[in-house]
């Protein structure tokens, strides 16, 4: 009987074996010695538990917070995000908003209510572009410019694939920082005990460097880590990575739950932990540009046709997650992907 062997135990691995295990013989390979990746909970020295990454589920889909309420308790928070572009050493609520509008100094408020009155909608051939023609160039030169060069490497003007962006536009009339229906966070100690529940039953192999040349290729492989590495050892696609300073603080609930620092400090955001976890108390991570985790995936045309020729070389092969399929998703992406990939096996296999 054919086996199912995934490659990759973050969210995308662990809930594809949680989809296909009842009816196959499921092996998950991770290079480390835990499963969950980025969105697995920590513990400090002192007791406190964070996340290197907010994770909050956000979605208009009931179906995956169901789900996902099968295996952690759910708790619905709403997610604040803030910048601070050090022009005025203040605070402003993001995406934009009226309030986080009108609560500018006068001179900028007049440049970005004159550019909102000109935009031009979401269509362009180039990130920058893209911002301009939605916001105007005064958001976008303050607010999104240094961001965007932080957060992938590359000017926003050398971004080409604007399909990727389109979806982090925010109408300025939106409150919050996610605009789905259901926002939830998991309770106590995160999303650990998913993970296990996730994968009961499963055959996990730890601090496993593998290969696609040491799996048989006639057993369903689903690839949840980055594929040029998996296939051919070498880096061939760009992904942005990140590292992450880990720091205890008292919690202000004054304060958005992630700020970022779109301008010349070194690192790109700060995410305090407090409102998630209920503590007084709690970590505060700084996200730093360029560092052993990775991100997301670069968005180039160019990176994008190295994938599907990647697809189209190894058709056998299924692609998962934000790595694995080269996409940029959030945890419901991949419930609602990975789902469908174990609905399309078990449909094969029935022919």
């Amino acid at each position: 009987m054919k086996k199912v062997r995934i490659v990759g135990g973050g969210i995308a691995g662990c809930f594809t074996a949680n989809f296909l295990k009842d009816i196959y013989e499921v092996h998950l390979y991770e290079k480390s010695n835990s499963l969950g990746g980025l969105c697995r909970t920590q513990k400090s020295l002192d007791g406190l538990y964070y996340q290197k990454t907010s994770q909050v589920i956000h979605t208009n889909d009931k179906w995956i917070i169901d789900i996902i309420s099968k295996f952690v308790q759910l708790q619905e928070v709403i997610y604040k995000v803030a910048i601070d572009p050090l022009f005025d050493l203040r605070y402003y609520e993001f995406p934009f908003t009226p309030n986080s509008i009108n609560s500018m100094p006068w001179h900028w408020k007049e440049a970005i209510s004159q550019d909102l009155e000109k935009v031009k909608g979401n269509t362009a051939s180039n990130i920058e572009d893209l911002i301009v023609n939605y916001y105007g160039k005064t958001i976008f030169n303050q607010f999104f410019s240094g961001l965007i060069k932080k957060t992938y490497g590359r000017n926003a003007k050398s971004l080409d694939h604007v399909d990727w962006f389109r979806r982090f536009l925010r109408p300025v009339e939106y409150n919050g920082y996610y605009s789905e229906r259901y926002q939830y966070f998991p309770v106590n100690i995160g999303y650990n005990t998913m993970f296990d529940k996730l994968t009961e039953g499963t055959v996990i192999h730890y601090n496993s460097d593998i290969s696609y040349r040491d799996l048989d290729p006639n057993d369903i492989i689903i690839l949840t880590v980055r594929p040029d590495m998996f296939f051919y050892g070498e880096e061939s696609l760009n992904y942005a990575s990140a590292s992450f300073d880990i720091d205890s603080a008292v919690y202000d609930k004054r304060k958005s739950d992630t700020v970022f620092f779109p301008n010349h400090t070194p690192f790109l955001s700060i995410t305090q932990s407090g409102n998630f976890f209920n503590k007084e108390k709690n970590i505060v991570v700084k996200q730093i540009p360029k560092g052993e985790d990775l991100t997301y995936p670069i968005p180039k045309k160019r990176n994008l046709k190295k994938f599907k020729l990647i697809q189209q070389e190894f058709s056998n092969v299924y692609f998962a997650g934000r790595f694995g399929s080269f996409n940029d998703m959030d945890i419901a992406d991949i419930v609602r992907q990975t789902n469908q990939i174990a609905a399309k096996i078990k449909h094969m296999r029935r022919l």
